[in-house]
């Protein structure tokens, strides 16, 4: 019998929430409601503790899933296109691929995170 998943972070607030766990190598993000202004610090938080612990673990990938994740403001949008930005630019183990979980029905995540997987080819890919 295998354990589950294992927690590496986890926030909720009033309207956004948030959890990283490590599942067979594999880093996933799990993130709903609207990260806006409020959510900002959770965000850097929670971006800064899946790439500390998908470097620890030498990551296989990491999975971002944002399907009930309604709204991301400019400035949350920025952070996790300057931590695709990062990731890109690392050799070796240091790079893994990530892969954001998408609702075909929330057309912002398209437009936006089309633009993160044309800012890092070949490391970014959409579902």
């Amino acid at each position: 019998m295998s354990a589950g998943p294992d927690l590496i972070h986890q926030v909720e607030i009033d309207h956004y929430a948030a959890t990283c766990t490590v599942e067979n190598g594999t880093i996933v993000v799990r993130m709903r409601g609207n990260a806006d202004v409020v959510a900002k610090p959770h965000v850097v938080e929670l971006l800064a503790q899946v790439d500390a612990h998908a470097l620890a673990i030498k990551a296989k990938e990491a999975v971002v899933d944002v399907k009930e994740l309604y709204f991301m403001n400019s400035t949350c949008l920025s952070l996790v296109m300057r931590w695709v930005s990062q990731l890109s630019e690392r050799t070796g183990s240091q790079r893994f691929p990530v892969r954001f979980v998408t609702n075909k029905n929330l057309r912002w995540q398209q437009r936006s995170l089309s633009a993160i997987s044309t800012l890092a080819r070949g490391l970014v890919t959409i579902d």
